[in-house]
């Protein structure tokens, strides 16, 4: 009987032929990527922005972040203050001034000129935009179109992370080199996710008054922005990227949307929403008070949330649930801290102008909080219309 040879398929030869065309096509599809323009994404909050964003907004976004990563150290803290802002420093699409914010140099002010001051966190200072895409830059442009005959003029307070009693801070510490007629503060939201992690706190002011250390900052960079050897790879990077984004949302999926806002709130952070109005308030009545002493004209708009838009998306369900798996009841605290602030507000006598921005977004079907948090373009552009069209009407009414 003859014997059938064995055919050995694990030969020198063919592991080599394998590992080749392996390499070919690795080799292929990274100039594919990289010619075809595909959106190169360093870590999950990008690869939710590529989801949203269009070509060319992602185009600036990338320039931005880019010159972000050039610019290095940024932060600094003001010691016996409870502010930080940022180092002057200067790229193709963002600018910090000598004061320490975003955009152009503010000089001495005209005696025509009327000044306006926008404080508030990320959507204010722009994430993911160059410097003439922000809002307060849009509110300037806009309220110039709209009242020619007035010579205003529009400051970015925004700071990353800010929270209103930051904001509240900034605004006295600065008023006297800014030289305000107008602030308008938009923040709230910030304050209700600090109040589920540390409480209605009351931020410690700062012992020194230097620039973030090296450590600290290239400690935060590479939690942000890993510099490791296949980030240089758009196809390793574009994978490993994707799959920890998806993973997230293949997880959350598990949670059924309707049961989000029953999740219960753990006590000591229901303790916290059921405080956190009579604390907002506070805060927003002082600082009327404040200003208003000085001469000084306030708004108070409390800015938009995911958790109460009224027509949300499929990405926006995901990434709302996906919170529940870090923080359990997030989402229903959100809701009850905003809930909670628009009921004692209403039921106050209040001698300031406050605005609900929450209606803003109610209409759009589309994603506007790619993350839960941080806007699209789009939704940056709605908000800074909206802002104008309140400015406008204080302006008029008030003339």
């Amino acid at each position: 009987m003859n014997k059938k040879k064995r055919i050995d398929l694990l030969t020198p030869h063919t592991v080599f032929y394998v590992m080749g065309m392996l390499l070919l096509y690795f080799i292929f599809a990274e100039i594919v990527l990289r010619v075809s323009g595909t959106k190169n994404v360093l870590n999950e909050l990008e690869y939710y922005a590529s989801m949203v964003f269009t070509r060319k907004e992602w185009r600036e976004a990338e320039n931005f972040r880019n010159d972000l990563l050039n610019i290095g150290i940024r932060g600094r803290m003001i010691k016996g203050t409870i502010i930080y802002n940022y180092r002057p420093a200067g790229s193709e699409t963002v600018n910090f001034n000598s004061l320490g914010f975003r955009g152009k140099e503010i000089g001495k002010k005209g005696d025509d000129e009327y000044r306006i001051a926008i404080v508030g966190a990320s959507r204010i200072w722009g994430s993911f935009l160059p410097d003439n895409k922000t809002i307060p830059v849009m509110v300037e442009k806009k309220l110039r179109e709209q009242i020619p005959e007035k010579n205003i003029t529009v400051v970015n307070l925004g700071v990353e992370g800010s929270d209103l009693q930051r904001g509240i801070a900034t605004a006295k510490y600065f008023m006297d080199k800014i030289e305000p007629d107008l602030i308008v503060f938009y923040g709230g939201f910030t304050d209700m996710s600090y109040a589920y992690i540390f409480g209605n706190v009351e931020w410690l002011p700062f012992t020194s008054d230097s620039d973030m250390d090296e450590e600290t900052f290239q400690n935060l960079i590479r939690s942000i922005y890993p510099d490791k050897w296949w980030q240089r790879s758009r196809v390793i990077n574009l994978a490993i990227t994707s799959a920890k984004a998806e993973l997230g949302l293949t997880i959350a999926k598990n949670i059924q949307f309707d049961d989000i806002f029953s999740i219960a709130i753990p006590e000591q952070q229901s303790k916290t929403a059921k405080e956190f109005p009579s604390v907002f308030f506070n805060r927003v009545n002082n600082a009327h008070e404040y200003f208003q002493n000085k001469g000084v004209e306030q708004i108070f708009i409390l800015p938009s949330t995911v958790q109460l838009k009224q027509r949300i998306s499929e990405l926006e369900e995901k990434i709302i649930s996906n919170y529940e798996l870090i923080f359990p009841g997030y989402n229903a605290f959100i809701k009850k801290c905003y809930e909670g602030v628009l009921d004692y507000f209403s039921s106050t006598d209040i001698s300031f102008t406050f605005i609900d921005h929450n209606y803003i977004f109610d209409e759009k079907v589309e994603t506007i909080y790619f993350d839960g948090m941080h806007v699209s373009p789009r939704g940056s552009k709605i908000i800074g219309e909206s802002i104008s069209e309140i400015i406008f009407d204080f302006l008029t009414k008030n003339d």
